[in-house]
């Protein structure tokens, strides 16, 4: 495990309490005072950050039935105990399985939504259509009072 952050050492702890206690009734004192302890105490440099692990094989076979199994935004009940037996036969916690089916049934709805707004985008509405014909009316009645 790494070293402890200066940031959490005791004697950054204890200088942060007597802050805290002196300047309890000044709060923006009280904030300052804490921001300048820590970036008095603060890490040159930062720990450096372990790369993501590439995802288990059975957490990708399951991802990609979960997938196939979702027809709609809506996954019924008896579906998502099939797969969760799947994925548990997979090596993947319950509570794993229903994240994955979650992001799936989340990124399926933002789908659904962007091609329905677009769809509805490159319609007319009734709306403009009904204006359209109004204004027809108008004129072909002007045109049949002027004649």
């Amino acid at each position: 495990m790494n070293a402890p952050s200066v940031t959490t050492s005791l004697p950054y702890r204890t200088a942060a309490r007597r802050i805290r206690a002196r300047l309890a009734h000044q709060p923006l004192r009280m904030h300052r005072a804490l921001a300048h302890l820590a970036a008095e105490s603060a890490p040159a440099t930062s720990p450096p950050i372990a790369p993501l692990s590439p995802l288990p094989d059975g957490v990708r076979t399951f991802t990609q039935i979960a997938a196939d199994a979702i027809d709609g935004p809506i996954l019924r009940y008896s579906s998502r105990q099939r797969l969760i037996r799947q994925a548990d036969s997979l090596g993947i916690h319950r509570f794993e399985a229903n994240l994955i089916i979650a992001t799936l049934q989340h990124q399926r709805r933002n789908h659904v939504a962007v091609t329905d707004d677009r769809d509805a985008a490159s319609r007319p509405s009734r709306r403009w259509l009904l204006a359209i014909l109004l204004q027809i009316l108008i004129g072909i009645a002007v045109l049949w009072l002027w004649i």
